[in-house]
């Protein structure tokens, strides 16, 4: 044998033995460093591989990306203290910075004490007196304005996104600077969730759910792993980030008031429509809209104005364009009648 061709033996069972390593060494390397007698004499550690593919990096530390997800979102949170007479601080409520320049937003039991001085703590230990506060009766929400700049908006998630059995993160920031606090929970119900829910005509009733912990703050914000707001604790339940996102556009446009139907509903999904024959559309649970015209207990509303009622174009949303004063034009089923019913919102 030549020294050539001996280079070249060498050269070939290199190659080989590397792409054995990357393509076969490493999973059995993992498999194997399982194996109790390995562990016990320390001969092989343990190994977790990660699996990456072009859509997604599969973790192999939950704490770790809860971690990260809760230090990406807390410089967006704030905490609400009282001062009582006393001079004594107390921790009320968490908040969402919604803009640059001190506008926040929490859930209405933070602000249930009287007599008492509220102020906005910030995830730096800066603090400022909160100057306004406007409630959002729909929600159950309460914006407020204190007299600080340069914080960090929230960075809002697609709550209609989430998944079932997904995890999500309860956040709050503590009194102490640059403290957060955290617990895990995940995705129990998705907002397109809504057979055998009941609805209300007056306010924004569709949501996600997830497990909620008993020691819950009002305001407190719910993240994904990717540390983004997809929800807030109104101090009774979760208001979903695309109906925050909705009412905070309404804040700012002097637009919270939201017009009365008075009437709870349930929806009618197509698959109940096959099995029960009904049309799809809002079965009225409860009517008491006083007017010439009105709905009925037992009503199907089929559609307003001419948009169809359904699971995916939802009652909620079709009726949240109207203003006080305006007429609307309701679709019926009634006693297996078409019939049209035109009320005005009040």
């Amino acid at each position: 044998m030549t020294k050539k061709q001996a280079f070249l033996y060498v050269l070939t069972a290199i190659v080989f033995s590397l792409l054995a390593n990357v393509f076969v060494g490493r999973y059995i390397s993992a498999k194997i460093s399982t194996w109790p007698l390995l562990n016990r004499f320390h001969i092989v550690g343990p190994q977790a591989p990660i699996v990456i593919n072009n859509q997604q990096v599969v973790h192999t530390s939950e704490s770790t990306d809860f971690i990260q997800a809760a230090n990406s979102a807390k410089s967006r949170l704030a905490t609400v203290a009282e001062i009582d007479s006393t001079g004594t601080v107390s921790s009320v409520g968490s908040a969402v910075n919604i803009a640059s320049d001190g506008v926040f937003v929490t859930g209405l039991p933070t602000f249930a004490a009287q007599n008492v001085k509220y102020v906005v703590v910030l995830n730096d230990g800066s603090n400022a007196p909160i100057s306004t506060t406007t409630i959002d009766t729909a929600t159950g929400l309460v914006f407020f304005r204190a007299s600080v700049s340069g914080i960090s908006p929230a960075d809002f998630g697609k709550s209609a996104d989430l998944l079932p059995g997904e995890k999500v993160l309860f956040l709050n920031n503590g009194l102490q600077n640059f403290s957060s606090r955290f617990s895990a929970s995940y995705v129990m119900r998705t907002e397109g969730d809504i057979a055998g829910l009941i609805f209300d005509s007056d306010k924004p009733s569709r949501g996600f759910s997830a497990q909620v912990a008993q020691n819950m703050i009002s305001g407190q914000a719910i993240a994904n792993l990717d540390g983004q707001i997809v929800g807030i604790w109104n101090g009774t339940n979760i208001i979903p980030s695309d109906v925050l996102q909705q009412e905070v556009g309404n804040y700012f446009a002097n637009k919270l008031t939201r017009p009365q139907f008075n009437f709870i509903y349930s929806i009618i999904t197509k698959t109940e429509s096959i099995i029960s024959g009904m049309p799809q559309g809002a079965l009225v649970k409860t009517a008491t809209f006083k007017g010439v015209q009105q709905l009925e207990n037992g009503d199907i509303i089929t559609s307003v104005d001419g948009a169809n009622v359904s699971e995916t174009s939802t009652l909620e949303t079709i009726l949240q364009k109207y203003k006080t004063g305006d007429s609307v034009k309701f679709s019926v089923m009634r006693n297996k009648q078409q019939i049209s019913i035109t009320e005005k919102a009040q």
